[in-house]
């Protein structure tokens, strides 16, 4: 049966709470990743605009470096896929398809940051995250007039998922910069080196010109929900290798806590900071003379 409400006659104009997929019809995926059992929920996908849909396998040897893959931004960390969903948002009738918001996982391999290096240490664990932040955000691609693109961490919380311990954390544009951006990442550690992670992107469908107005137009409420819901559903059992690794940092460092809170890293230098506000007094006097 044809649904009216997926058509699209006209733009969307007015604030709206976007329709979605139903968090109740949510199935349970469950995967061996080298012994650590890894089960998740997700409602059937939906829409892939954005990333190309892939269903988990039942099994993967996280230990296999050949399956790994390299990105241009994180080099030194390989990705191994193993999930990638989608799911689309609808508007009032005839407005169609406002939002879409995907759902990626895979396995980061990590190369060790210092001697005795290992993921289940939570100054290990935050260290890496702010490393490989600072690494992406404060590259020159990603610094516009002085200015860095992107906040992050935003809203960190520390995530429990039965047998392990990780954050979420949330990356967003800067209010003001071309585009939207905003996704919401979970990092769980799975061995001393290896890491499970997923990544929620949002994307809006209408050109808006930041987060802020996006926000006000197309109500993130459902989206968030959706991704509620599926961290909540994570259930991780390690493997007895990965329980001992865990056992042993738990026993040397009894004391050590993940941070409730963490504020947004500064990506720029001295000179960046003094490029974007000398970029802004340029802005000002241009303002000035074509409103005369």
């Amino acid at each position: 049966m044809l649904n009216p409400f997926r058509w699209k006659f006209r733009s969307l104009e007015e604030p709206c709470t976007p329709t979605g997929p139903n968090v109740n019809n949510a199935k349970p995926f469950f995967m061996d990743l080298s012994g650590n059992r890894f089960s998740i929920s997700l409602p059937a996908p939906t829409s892939a605009k954005y990333v190309d849909q892939l269903r988990p396998h039942t099994k993967y040897n996280i230990n296999q470096q050949s399956d790994y893959h390299s990105e241009y931004s994180r080099p030194d960390d390989p990705r191994l896929p193993i999930l990638a969903f989608s799911w689309g948002y609808y508007g009032p009738l005839f407005t169609g398809l406002v939002a879409e918001l995907n759902c990626v996982a895979a396995i980061i391999s990590v190369k060790p940051r210092c001697e005795g290096f290992t993921l289940f240490r939570s100054a290990h664990l935050e260290s890496y995250i702010e490393s490989d932040l600072r690494h992406v955000f404060s590259n020159e691609d990603e610094i516009n007039f002085g200015r860095a693109r992107t906040i992050a961490p935003v809203n960190w919380a520390v995530v429990t998922a039965n047998e392990t311990i990780g954050v979420q954390y949330e990356e967003h544009s800067v209010p003001g910069d071309a585009g939207v951006r905003r996704s919401r990442i979970v990092t769980l550690p799975i061995s001393e080196e290896r890491y499970l992670e997923l990544t929620f992107h949002y994307h809006p469908q209408a050109y808006l010109k930041d987060l802020n107005e996006s926000n006000a137009l197309i109500n993130p409420a459902p989206m968030d929900a959706l991704v509620d819901s599926i961290i909540d559903s994570i259930d991780i059992e390690l493997s007895e290798q990965s329980k001992q690794e865990r056992q042993q940092v738990l026993d040397q460092y009894p004391d050590e806590k993940l941070s409730e809170y963490r504020a947004p890293f500064k990506f720029t230098t001295e000179a960046q900071d003094k490029e974007w506000a000398d970029h802004q007094k340029e802005q000002v006097r241009l303002a000035k003379i074509f409103a005369n």
